[in-house]
């Protein structure tokens, strides 16, 4: 009985701290932030999901990819899009083709050469990137089936999380999503003012719309610059209006002439460091 009774109270204790919820959707309001909505058991706070792990993957449309006829331990991938410097990447091998590949491109991304990071990987030995849209894949153990899918997924940087409600959560981007590609959110980790929150499914796929929206506050920012350039060059154009029409043609007429000059220089140099 004894046994009985602190077994309930664990699975008590367990329940109380761990519970399962569902993802009820998945949006993108812009093309900076990704809206995921819980279930109604789920009471998030802003200071509980700062604890949270939470990835936007970046589903890599594959046009094609085969096992080499000459060499069964060689597989080639073709790419839709185009594989990015500087860009942290992850393969996996879905059907016919085991391993899994984890790897941040160079600035040289060219006849890159790359090697797992884990010594344990019995699957993939190394890759190479051919060229923006092709990955040649080796493998430690011969391709035995004729059919092989892979999954490329590139991974945004989040920069932050904002509670909108108890039950929806925002992930802010630093990287820029794109209209009409498919994603997928991956929670690791949520907790709430319930503890640590179990999921259903830690992988949820969603696409955006052929019409995403641009974020608001890098438009508000990119019409503060251009308003400040316009304003900029209508000094300049006065300054030298006024140096035309000044009828003295001695020294003062030549220091507002150097100094039109001078502004102009500093703009053209502004435009250059942009």
């Amino acid at each position: 009985m004894k046994q009985i009774l602190l077994t309930w109270v664990f699975v008590t204790l367990l329940f109380q701290s761990v519970f399962a919820a569902t993802v009820q959707d998945v949006s993108t309001p812009h093309d900076k932030r990704v809206d995921i909505t819980l279930s109604s058991d789920v009471v998030l706070t802003q200071e509980t999901v700062s604890d949270s792990e939470i990835q936007i993957l970046k589903d890599i449309e594959i046009a094609y990819a085969s096992r080499d006829l000459h060499d069964l331990h060689k597989a080639t991938i073709l790419l839709h899009d185009d594989i990015v410097a500087n860009t942290r990447y992850s393969l996996i091998g879905i059907f016919g083709a085991d391993g899994t590949l984890d790897f941040i491109t160079p600035e040289q991304i060219i006849g890159h050469e790359i090697s797992p990071n884990n010594t344990l990987n019995d699957g993939i030995l190394r890759a190479e990137i051919i060229d923006a849209k092709t990955l040649d894949v080796y493998f430690h153990n011969p391709l035995t089936e004729e059919n092989i899918e892979f999954k490329l997924l590139n991974e945004l940087q989040v920069a932050s999380f904002e509670v909108q409600n108890p039950t929806q959560l925002s992930v802010i981007l630093n990287d820029t999503l794109q209209a009409g590609k498919e994603y997928i959110a991956m929670i690791l980790s949520l907790t709430d003012d319930n503890g640590l929150v179990f999921l259903e499914e830690e992988l949820n796929e969603f696409q955006t719309d052929v019409s995403l929206q641009t974020n608001p506050e890098d438009n508000f920012v990119e019409q503060i610059q251009e308003q400040a350039q316009n304003e900029q060059e209508d000094e300049v154009a006065e300054v030298a209006l006024n140096a035309a029409e000044t009828p003295d043609t001695g020294a003062a007429t030549w220091v507002l002439i150097g100094l039109t000059l001078l502004i102009q220089a500093g703009i053209l140099a502004r435009r250059f460091m942009k």
